[in-house]
């Protein structure tokens, strides 16, 4: 039976008490301290201090190793008293550093709006940089507001571009001022004719552009027979730049042009001055430059890299029909738009940025370009995480029904994450958990299975989306951006972020000072894409994956490969062509890592000179895998004279057979494999998978000076308790947990050719490292193995429940007699609108300690916890299994236990919408649901918040 402690009257919210300030700055206390133990039945068998023994083997944490936020300023209405005190609140729930990205304003405080780059606006900049050098934040800023590029200063010459393709039949032999005719010149103000070419059914094509009069009349009379007529006509898109911030609206700039770029950067140029602001990087959001396919110097560009005129071939470039010779040509344009993305404004974008004494970063997903050679451009390329995935971890809760967006894929994040390897880039970035579910229901315990993937993938540099600025006097919830989990100090599991940022934090030190070590290189068949029907401007996105990814042979091949437990990236025609073997290897760029073999997917489409690079590495010593030969060259010009050559390279291969359907060309100090079988040809070659996937598992494996790390990760709804054979040979072997950061060395047989083998324990859920070096550990304490020990002790005696810290009112406080239960459960009807935290407490008695360890299990919690033992701060629980290790503060006799459970703004928004609390008060987009229409939580479920429990101390044995 629960009931309240007294009948006193409600109490308004209020700020937290000293003492809860007391114990939350002491949860942050200390480099090592116990945070998120998740319930790994492992233990190194030793305390924290035990730790001091032999060297922690993780490596050093800095701003770039802790998670970083992108911080939208709503209106750059911020002043410097709030920064300062948000750049401290920052620094103390664990992050690294900030993305400033103004967009637009909150209703009502107009008047304090600063333009984008005013000098007001460079004073708050710089007083930023200054307030968070002070706290270790590092600060990024997007070179815009809002997303693309553009602004006030953009004028229609420099403004995004598209070309328009108009026809109409006439019949020849006479010449009469056919109206329809003469509408193909119609023009919008800004328009500009570009091509005018009269085609016959059969016969030469008639360039006509100059029978235009001055008043853009034809004056032309068609030779006999039936004939189409086309004008291109090239428009601006008339795109302005979205959410954009005050001093930031205008044209979209033109993504193909060098002297586009330039006319934009001077504005920045001028705001800068010398020296320029400190910033880290400065960054490029996806690209989502719309309808644009054109520039003013197109028609020469293309001809220069294309070999031809594509002004004839109007009909055949607008043309619906897949027929060969309209693909070709379109397949040109594409990879025309292509070049002029990557050569004439990411690369100078890029050389600019390096001017200032600062990085690039880049989203280059979206684009019509080759992502791989996009990304590499940008000194930090960065994916995102857009929608969330519904995971088998036990215990997992999603609250959001995602049918809108696909769910995110790994393999599509590889795109940023190999263009770094190839390129040997230190840092992969990630825009992570936009969308990730609807507005004020995601919780942390989703969000960590998500997380794991986008690190698995290759990113070592991980950005919330994201974090609004919102003053101090802002009523609650505060200011918010639409499309995001809303990672501030308003949403209760601020409290227990820090749990997820130290996870991140000690995941992100090995990930970034380890090199990634994947085996493996998969060339992408861009040109398979470029030669399919489709919009002049092919963009690749993270929504329409299941329309250019998934469905292609090399999306079948890689998702093979990394099911069977290889690592692979993926590498471009232009990064083969600046690559080089060594020793067998292949070697992509100074500085990055060698990779033991390429394979090439089924592809009908080569460019001779991808074909030649390949055959080149082959014979300086590299091993190439073909599932199937490629048939034909990519475009237009001169096909039949580019065929011939390759079909004589083909040629020129003379494949022996070598067994179970493998062929092999040697050629040089290397060798070219054709099979369909390509985990054949891979063991043949003695490059050797890792087996540990067949029970479930995932990794990544990284290089480090003195052997391998491996990161493993158990998303199956299992606990794990298994050997594990890893491709790693080594002379001592480490345990990491992420969790909590301990640690503590392991017990393994050796094979000096394959590896070694050893045992580990992971919950459906957790993750850990492995290190493996050639070098021993002399003085490291060992990692403790355990089971269960007996019978669990059940806390479900009386607890005392008391609402700590939210709102709109903070309930009374109640005594549950038969242990724990949700609040949102106790008739009291201010419990069903509370957001916030409260605290369980309670007391159990422990004659005596037998149990070598003992694991607190808390059940069913809703959403995170802090918990204090003996007054002992023991950790946070944020994700499952909800359970932390806590037999070093357990004592024998009387023992406390505390535990603070914050649950999510879902209740509290609820009842303001239900009772007509504005609190969406924000220009441009003022809040769409998660399916993009108006958002209302009034007709939500309550969501039940508190702790469920059931409670119980579990008592372990160590197996040492």
């Amino acid at each position: 039976m629960s009931k309240p402690a007294s009948t006193e009257k409600q109490r308004p919210a209020a700020n937290r008490s000293a003492d809860r300030f007391f114990r939350f700055a002491c949860h942050l206390r200390g480099l090592w301290m116990v945070t998120a133990l998740t319930g790994l039945l492992i233990l190194p068998g030793c305390s924290t201090e035990d730790h001091r023994i032999a060297d922690p083997p993780w490596p050093q944490q800095t701003r770039e190793t802790r998670p970083w936020t992108r911080m939208w300023w709503m209106g750059n209405a911020v002043n410097k008293d709030d920064m300062a005190r948000l750049m401290e609140e920052y620094a103390r729930s664990g992050l690294g550093g900030i993305e400033i990205t103004p967009i637009y304003g909150v209703k009502g405080f107009e008047e304090q709006y600063i333009d984008f780059l005013s000098p007001g606006w460079m004073d708050m900049l710089d007083f930023t940089i200054q307030e968070a050098d002070k706290h270790d934040i590092g600060v990024d800023i997007n070179l815009g507001t809002g997303w693309p590029y553009g602004g006030p200063h953009i004028t229609p010459q420099h403004a995004a571009k598209r070309i328009v393709i108009r026809s109409y039949p006439v019949d020849g032999g006479s010449y009469s001022p056919d109206r329809g005719m003469n509408e193909l010149l119609l023009q919008r103000r800004g328009d500009s004719l570009l091509a005018l070419f009269a085609v016959p059914e059969e016969g030469v094509r008639i360039n006509i552009v100059d029978r235009v009069d001055t008043g853009g009349i034809i004056e032309w009379t068609p030779p006999e027979g039936r004939w189409q007529v086309f004008a291109a006509v090239s428009q601006n898109t008339g795109q302005l730049v979205k959410r954009a911030a005050p001093g930031g609206e205008g044209l979209t700039v033109d993504p193909f042009s060098r002297e586009a770029l330039e006319a934009y950067l001077e504005r920045f140029e001028e705001a800068f001055g010398s020296p320029p602001p400190a910033i880290r990087s400065m960054f490029n959001d996806s690209y989502e430059v719309y309808a644009a396919n054109f520039t003013t110097r197109f028609f020469d560009e293309f001809e220069r890299r294309r070999g031809y005129d594509v002004r004839p071939y109007l009909r055949e470039l607008s043309a619906k029909e897949e027929t060969p010779e309209n693909i070709r040509i379109q397949a040109d344009y594409r990879e025309t738009l292509s070049d002029l993305l990557l050569e004439e404004f990411t690369i100078p974008w890029d050389e600019w940025i390096g001017t200032l004494n600062s990085i690039s970063r880049l989203q280059a997903h979206g684009s019509p370009g080759n992502l791989l050679d996009l990304y590499a451009a940008s000194g930090i390329p960065e994916g995102e995480i857009f929608g969330s995935t519904i995971f088998p971890v036990r215990g997992f809760r999603k609250y959001t029904d995602d049918t809108r967006n696909p769910e995110p894929d790994p393999l599509m994040m590889k795109f940023a994450s190999s263009a770094a390897n190839v390129s040997g880039k230190k840092l992969v970035s990630s825009e992570t958990f936009t969308w990730a579910g609807e507005h004020f229901r995601v919780s942390l315990q989703e969000l960590k299975p998500e997380l794991e993937q986008v690190l698995l993938a290759g990113v070592n540099h991980i950005f919330y989306h994201g974090t609004s600025y919102s003053p101090a006097g802002a009523p609650w919830p505060g200011w918010l951006f639409y499309a995001s989990v809303q990672f501030n100090p308003n949403n209760p599991f601020w409290a227990h972020l820090r749990g997820m940022n130290d996870y991140i934090t000690r995941c992100q030190s090995v990930l970034q000072f380890a090199k990634p070590d994947n085996e493996l290189l998969v060339y992408w068949p861009v040109h398979d894409l470029w030669h399919r029907p489709g919009n002049p401007d092919m963009q690749f996105t993270v929504h329409n994956i299941g329309d250019w990814l998934q469905p292609s042979e090399f999306y079948r091949t890689v998702s093979l490969l990394t099911g069977k437990g290889y690592s692979a990236d993926f590498v471009s025609g232009r990064q083969l062509a600046g690559s080089f073997a060594r020793n067998n290897h292949i070697v992509t760029s100074p500085g990055a890592s060698s990779y033991r073999a390429i394979i090439i997917p089924s592809a009908r489409y080569m460019p001779v000179s991808d074909l030649e690079n390949i055959l080149r590495l082959a014979q300086e010593g590299a091993t190439v895998i073909f599932t199937e030969m490629p048939s034909d060259v990519p475009g237009f010009h001169q096909v039949s004279r580019r065929k011939a050559q390759l079909d004589e390279l083909l040629g020129e291969m003379i494949f022996t057979e070598t067994g179970s359907g493998i062929k092999e060309f040697r050629t040089g100090a290397g060798s070219v494999i054709l099979s369909a079988d390509l985990l054949k040809a891979l063991e043949q070659r003695n490059i050797f998978r890792e087996d540990l996937v067949d029970g479930g598992l995932k990794f990544s494996r990284r290089d480090h000076e003195e052997g391998k790390y491996y990161y493993i990760v158990n998303h199956t709804s299992r606990d794990l308790d298994t050997m594990l054979t890893l491709n790693a040979p080594g002379r001592s072997a480490v345990i990491m947990d992420p969790q909590d950061g301990r640690y503590g060395s392991v017990p393994f047989e050796g094979d000096p050719e394959r590896g070694i083998n050893l045992r580990v324990q992971i919950p459906s859920g957790n993750s850990l490292f492995i290190k493996i070096s050639d070098k021993r550990n002399s003085r490291m304490k060992s990692w403790q193995y355990l089971h269960d020990d007996g019978e669990a002790i059940m806390l479900d005696g009386r607890w005392t429940l008391t609402f700590n810290d939210g709102g709109p009112v903070l309930p009374r406080m109640w005594f549950l007699e038969e242990g724990p239960e949700a609040w949102t459960a106790l008739p009291d009807e201010e419990m069903q609108y509370f957001s916030g935290s409260a605290e369980y407490a309670t007391e159990f008695y422990l004659p005596e300690i037998t149990a070598d360890e003992y694991l607190l299990c808390l059940g069913d919690v809703r959403e995170s916890a802090g918990v204090w033992i003996n007054g002992h701060d023991a950790g946070i629980v944020w994700s499952n299994p909800f359970s932390l290790k806590a037999g070093e503060y357990l004592k024998e006799g009387t023992n406390t236990v505390r535990i603070e459970v914050a649950n999510l703004m879902a209740n509290r928004i609820r009842h303001m919408d239900r009772e007509g609390i504005p609190w969406r008060i924000f220009h441009d987009i003022n809040f769409v649901s998660l399916f993009y229409t108006p958002f209302s939580a009034a007709d939500w479920e309550v969501m039940e918040s508190g702790l469920k429990g059931p409670v119980k101390l579990v008592p372990l044995k160590s197996e040492n």
